[in-house]
């Protein structure tokens, strides 16, 4: 229960600060009409986002056996908790190895569709691009390091993206 307590703790400050109030409230409003479903198509990408994300919190605390908490938030562990112990491998992560930075665009996209502001839809491509560094140059050597061969047989069979 504390894991997944620790859990809802780092997505309430690491990726609703990304998915939310940065572009909320400190990017500048362009506006661009989306048509007359913007609002509808919003709310569906949004929640489709949140889904995603909330599935693989849950496949972090059940399979991997932790948050999702990164290796180099050791130091706030009695916060955010301790990264998985365990490779997560299941459900969408035989899809996507990087299911939860995806949902993380997907919901910043939605927010651009509900907003209907240029900037967050160019914010969104910014973060994935922050992702994509963090992912290859950080996380995978990491992961590698850590998993080592297990791994090395999980990226034969499941692609970085999509």
């Amino acid at each position: 229960m504390a894991t997944l307590v620790r859990s809802l703790i780092f997505s309430l400050i690491v990726p609703l600060t990304v998915a939310v109030l940065i572009p909320r409230y400190l990017l500048p409003h362009y506006y661009i009409n989306c048509g007359m479903w913007s609002f509808r198509i919003s709310l569906v990408i949004m929640a489709i986002a949140l889904l995603v994300y909330l599935w693989c919190v849950l496949a972090f605390v059940v399979q991997g056996k932790g948050t999702p908490a990164v290796w180099f938030t050791k130091k706030l562990s009695f916060l955010l908790g301790e990264e998985p112990q365990k490779t997560v491998t299941g459900g969408l992560y035989k899809l996507s190895r990087n299911p939860m930075y995806l949902s993380v665009c997907l919901f910043i996209i939605g927010l651009a569709y509900f907003e209907e502001n240029l900037f967050i839809f160019i914010y969104a491509l910014v973060v994935f691009a922050f992702f994509h560094w963090v992912v290859v140059k950080f996380e995978e050597p990491h992961l590698k390091k850590k998993f080592g061969e297990e791994y090395f047989s999980y990226i034969k069979k499941s692609r970085r993206w999509l």
